[in-house]
């Protein structure tokens, strides 16, 4: 298992929180980055991992 940070937009960080359990990652930690930006800390395999995040690209490519 890996931990990765990333610095999302709140529709981002909405959408990982809904879709986060379809793709076996957990949500370790969120916290304001700044006014527009939330970090997030997302643990789960590599691959896991960056398939949520491709998912969540193609939506916001919508």
């Amino acid at each position: 298992m890996k931990t990765k940070i990333f610095n999302l937009s709140r529709l981002e960080t909405s959408l990982i929180l809904i879709h986060a359990t379809r793709f076996s990652v957990e949500i370790v930690n969120l916290k304001m980055h700044s006014e527009r930006t939330i970090a997030v800390k997302l643990k789960g395999t590599e691959k896991d991992i960056n398939e949520l995040i491709n998912f969540i690209d193609e939506c916001n490519s919508e």
